[in-house]
């Protein structure tokens, strides 16, 4: 849209961030539920015992594209041995093929997407609307981030009723720690 003000001409533009996909992970869906208890999706390395007493170790892969996270995560569970976290990465071995792609989190009771300690994961083209916990965070290896929108984040010491006046913990839109050759961008 063009407009002047004093003799100036402005364009006013603004990027549009589109939340809904044709696959949905719904999570609560009772806007009268107050427990803030939605789903989770959870990828993680697994290994179990066979029936010659052998450890066998499960590599884990997973390849999220154009799936819509609504109403996910759950309130209070912010451990990163435990990610309560709308989509969650955790402890996977070196893989050139997970990724997160052209997703969307429209609300999520606690962070967005996590990647923990893991290795070689792509977080690119994600819209994410409303969480309550950083949009992204990672402190793992090789991790790509890459042309996400994060959008209305909220802080977990300022929820709706706030009973932590003295949490001074700020969540970021994107959060990183301890990360190794990790690419962040636009």
């Amino acid at each position: 849209m063009l407009e002047t003000i004093h003799d100036h001409k402005y364009e006013r533009t603004a990027e549009v961030g589109l939340l809904t996909r044709l696959i949905t992970v719904e999570g609560v869906m009772d806007p009268s539920d107050t427990s803030l208890y939605g789903g989770r999706v959870l990828v993680s390395d697994y290994s179990q015992v066979n029936a010659k007493g052998e450890r066998e170790e499960y590599i884990p892969v997973a390849q999220i594209m154009g799936v819509q996270f609504k109403n996910c995560g759950q309130r209070g569970y912010r451990d990163y041995w435990d990610p309560r976290y709308a989509l969650a990465f955790q402890n996977t071995k070196p893989s050139e093929d997970s990724y997160v792609k052209s997703c969307s989190i429209d609300v999520s009771h606690n962070h967005a997407i996590g990647v923990l300690g893991s290795h070689n994961v792509e977080v690119s083209g994600n819209v994410i609307y409303h969480s309550r916990g950083s949009g992204v965070l990672t402190n793992s290896e090789n991790t790509k981030i890459e042309g996400n929108t994060v959008i209305y984040m909220r802080s977990y010491g300022n929820w709706e009723n706030p009973v932590e006046n003295d949490n001074y913990k700020m969540d970021a839109c994107f959060e990183t720690w301890e990360t190794k050759d990790c690419i962040s961008q636009g």
